[in-house]
């Protein structure tokens, strides 16, 4: 975890229950204010995190190879049972 300030602590501490309950892969469209959560999503080595930088369209876009028997997203994760967040 780090402790360097309480947001910092905070999203580190969110991201490693993330992880430590299976969730593999992330989107992020960073900002100032999702900055703390995209830097602890980043040093979390067993999450891939994928960079949108307009987040208007990350919605709507997924990394490549995450179309799995013609479901996105959520459902995709659903149906192979790993847990999305």
């Amino acid at each position: 975890m780090d402790p360097t300030n309480g947001n910092t602590a905070l999203a580190s501490a969110f991201v490693e229950e993330l992880a430590r309950g299976g969730l593999r892969q992330a989107v992020v469209s960073p900002g100032s204010r999702s900055t703390p959560l995209a830097v602890a999503l980043w040093r979390q080595p067993e999450i891939d995190v994928s960079v949108i930088v307009d987040e208007r369209s990350a919605a709507g876009q997924l990394p490549p190879g995450d179309l799995r028997g013609g479901r996105v997203g959520a459902a995709a994760d659903r149906a192979q049972r790993r847990p999305a967040a």
